[in-house]
């Protein structure tokens, strides 16, 4: 295994270290891009749309750094200049509506410079040192080259299609949005694209390809859930309304249905505990986080039941923080063994799903409110619900998955 060099570990930290703050503070609070971004985004979903990128990159970096292997981050280089390249346009044909001399704009452009100047050297280095990758033959599916190929041509066109014509897919987007905002989601668009070109390949297909699924599936994902975080109007019935959720999902799918037929190894169990490790540390920091009295972290709605707003999107009150805070430390209690914390994900998995599908039917029976008061004690509204199904599904999946042996390697 060729391991990556000093030079590409510490610029993946210092990416880690623009687009995890950055992110959250767009996915989270995204009505305050006046006082930290480098321009105002005029709507929130727009803002969000930006985050979820970076909120979704988040996992392939971690994990990048974790594998510690030249031959699975490879692929995803070409993908990383691209983006800075169609950002770095976007910059251009938009440079007015930036804040000159904000301490974002000088970050911003930093790291757009960064993809085609200081990555191809980076990289350079990295295969004089390590020298290049043996070679392989080709291994890839018939079936998967075809889709990556298709996958590749479609995304590749639509960012291209899209940054000469945004100003015409403003009017046909779910939200009022403006080209420059357009211009740099297409980034993500390219991102995909060039992943999935990455895999017509040849060589170990799951091996090689692995990381850029979970950048296409973390992005995707954080995508959907920004979708619902919104308490903006969503328009369904403009041409891109639908186009964008069929989008996202598929950017899911793909890498779900790859990791479910080459991905599961021996493994699985390790890779058990640390998720189960991972949901008992969120829902304990939220449970921690719900009970300080400060309303910038827990602002209080006056419409709807009244509720206390976990960083302003979920709703709580103290039973729902004291059922946050069990959630978080029976994880990490049961997290110390394998077989121990594939019974928590059944048994939490299955709680969490429950609690979902309950609220959603309370939800539907009532109209769809804005909150929603279960069982009349428990505060609910559409953040919680998703938090519920993605966290439930996912401690489910961990509870449940087997570990089918290294036959499935392919």
């Amino acid at each position: 295994m060729q391991t990556l060099s000093v030079e590409f570990r510490v610029l993946f930290w210092a990416i880690l270290g623009v687009i995890v703050p950055f992110g959250l503070l767009l996915f989270l609070f995204p009505g305050g891009t006046g006082s930290y971004w480098a321009w105002v985004v005029p709507h929130p979903r727009s803002a969000i749309l930006i985050g979820a990128a970076y909120v979704g990159a988040t996992p392939y970096y971690l994990l990048a750094l974790r594998e510690n292997d030249w031959e699975q981050v490879r692929n995803g280089m070409g993908g990383l200049i691209v983006f800075s390249l169609v950002l770095l346009l976007a910059t251009m044909l938009h440079w007015e509506t930036f804040r000159p001399y904000h301490v974002t704009t000088l970050v911003w452009l930093m790291f757009y410079y960064v993809g085609p100047f200081l990555i191809p050297t980076v990289g350079r280095l990295q295969t004089q040192g390590a020298g290049p990758a043996s070679p392989q033959a080709a291994m890839t599916p018939v079936g998967w080259r075809a889709w990556m190929a298709v996958r590749a041509f479609t995304y590749l066109a639509l960012a291209l299609l899209g940054l000469v014509f945004a100003t015409s897919l403003t009017g046909a987007w779910p939200w009022p949005i403006e080209p420059l905002e357009v211009r740099v989601f297409l980034g993500q668009v390219a991102i995909i694209g060039w992943t999935a070109a990455m895999a017509v390949r040849g060589g170990p297909f799951w091996p090689r390809n692995r990381l850029g699924m979970v950048l296409t599936g973390g992005i995707g994902l954080a995508n959907i859930l920004g979708l619902f975080i919104s308490s903006t109007s969503y328009d369904w019935s403009a041409t891109l309304g639908p186009v964008l959720l069929v989008i996202f999902v598929e950017w899911i799918a793909t890498p779900v249905v790859m990791y479910l037929i080459y991905g599961r190894r021996q493994g699985d169990s390790m890779a058990a505990q640390f998720g189960v490790r991972l949901i008992g540390i969120v829902y304990l920091a939220f449970g921690i986080i719900g009970f300080l009295p400060i309303d910038a972290l827990n602002p209080i709605r006056e419409e709807g039941i009244g509720a206390t707003y976990l960083l302003g999107l979920v709703a709580i009150n103290p039973l729902h923080n004291v059922i946050h805070l069990t959630v978080g430390l029976s994880g990490l209690w049961m997290a110390k063994s394998a077989k121990a914390a594939q019974t928590w994900g059944k048994v939490f998995g299955a709680v969490l799903l429950t609690l979902f599908a309950a609220g959603m039917v309370q939800a539907f029976l009532e109209g769809f409110p804005f909150d929603q008061s279960f069982l009349g004690a428990l505060p609910l509204n559409s953040p919680g619900h998703v938090l519920h199904l993605v966290s439930g599904g996912i401690a489910l999946y961990l509870g449940l998955a087997h570990s089918p042996g290294p036959s499935n390697q392919r």
